[in-house]
């Protein structure tokens, strides 16, 4: 990996991750942040080459650190600062949403390429290890984002 796209990786993990602390007086700066934590990930993926496996590979790893960093800075601001707003649903239900949507989509491409990957034998191993972190991603981050959203 170029240092390059290692820097935009790690831009990426932050932005994404750290509006799970943000509270409701900074609810206008969740979206915004996730989106451009997303463009640097997308960024850094089209450096490391955008048909690429160990991209693809690398890409499931940091959306993956990235929100359960954004759930694990939940909570802690649950427990130190207690919900966002008195009543109502929490800000963590919107950027629940937005994360969904971004897993979605992410796996949307890294499942193709990792699956194209394995097919035509461009680094089959990645591929292969791709689509089995794929099933891990479905089984973990998504369920655990819908179970989190059932009590919405």
């Amino acid at each position: 990996m170029r240092k390059s796209s290692a820097i935009l990786f790690s831009i990426g993990v932050f932005l994404t991750s750290v509006p799970g602390l943000f509270t409701e007086p900074m609810r206008l700066a969740a979206i915004p942040c996730l989106g451009v934590g997303a463009i640097a990930l997308i960024a850094a993926v089209i450096k490391n080459g955008p048909l690429q496996a160990r991209g693809a590979l690398l890409l499931i790893a940091a959306s993956n650190l990235a929100f359960w960093l954004s759930v694990g800075l939940w909570q802690i601001r649950l427990r130190t600062a207690g919900p966002s707003p008195s009543q109502g649903i929490d800000l963590f239900a919107g950027l629940l949403a937005g994360w969904v949507l971004l897993l979605a989509l992410f796996s949307v491409y890294e499942g193709g390429v990792c699956f194209w990957g394995a097919a035509v034998g461009r680094q089959r191993r990645e591929a292969l290890i791709g689509l089995f972190l794929l099933l891990v991603q479905a089984g973990t981050s998504l369920r655990f984002a819908y179970r989190l959203s059932q009590g919405v």
